[in-house]
């Protein structure tokens, strides 16, 4: 810990402890306001919808996205490297029983999401509790018989409920993280060896 405020260090050190930190804030902050809100874990641990903790809880995701995203940027080269491992042959020659692999996986899990929108229905046993809260707080959430087939009450935060869709929005706001952060880094990067 004390080396860090050595001035041998590297900013891009410095900076990368410092963004470790603050995901570990960031992620315990999702956990710990991820299950105060929970109606699983703790139903009778705060009463009322806590929409002040739900607000809370969502500038944690947020921001974690958001530092996740320059973390990816800033270890990029390492990521690219892993995957040339992954895919290339010592002699440079694509492998394919990699790539064929990779492609599976990713077949696998895209029809996975895809079953899980289809066929995953809300447990009934909760569907009540969820009807009743939301006659009681009906100016914040959707009116009851929007609880059919698979509706859940924060489906408009998400724009689509669909898994895929989730995922993609978040792949494409890390791109829009990513792209930037990397090539101010590598700016930052060639200064620092033109000065050497």
């Amino acid at each position: 810990m004390k080396k860090i405020f050595d001035r041998s260090l590297s900013g891009k050190t410095r900076f990368s402890f410092l963004l470790n930190v603050l995901l570990l804030l960031s992620m315990t902050g999702i956990i710990v306001t991820g299950i105060l809100i929970s109606k699983v874990v703790f139903p009778h641990l705060l009463s009322g919808e806590n929409h002040a903790l739900r607000e809370i809880h969502d500038v944690f995701a947020k921001l974690t996205l958001l530092l996740v995203g320059v973390h990816i940027a800033l270890h990029w080269q390492w990521i690219m490297g892993v995957f040339r491992k992954m895919l290339k042959t010592k002699e440079g020659n694509w492998n394919k029983k990699a790539i064929v692999t990779s492609v599976l996986i990713l077949a696998l899990f895209i029809g996975s999401m895809q079953w899980l929108a289809t066929n995953v229905k809300p447990n009934e046993a909760f569907k009540p509790k969820f009807e009743q809260k939301v006659a009681q707080a009906s100016e914040t959430f959707p009116p009851p018989e929007k609880f059919r087939e698979g509706e859940f009450p924060y489906k408009e935060r998400h724009g689509n409920s669909h898994p895929l869709f989730v995922i993609l929005g978040h792949f494409t706001f890390w791109a829009v993280v990513i792209v930037p952060v990397y090539y101010i880094e590598k700016r930052m990067r060639h200064k620092r060896q033109v000065r050497v």
